[in-house]
């Protein structure tokens, strides 16, 4: 896998939780379990403000 690419995965995964990680039967990949929620009320609505 492309080490850019993999950088851009795991940076979507920030704040997520990690449910479970280990090698996989073929002991040379590796996998991540993670699960992941988004807000479906957008951040403008909500009235966040940055600065």
């Amino acid at each position: 896998m492309d080490p850019v690419k993999l950088q851009q995965l795991l940076d979507e995964t920030f704040d997520h939780a990690l449910l479970r990680h280990g090698f996989v039967d073929h002991m040379r990949d590796y996998q991540l379990v993670i699960h992941m929620t988004a807000d479906p009320i957008p951040a403008s609505v909500h009235g966040h403000r940055t600065g």
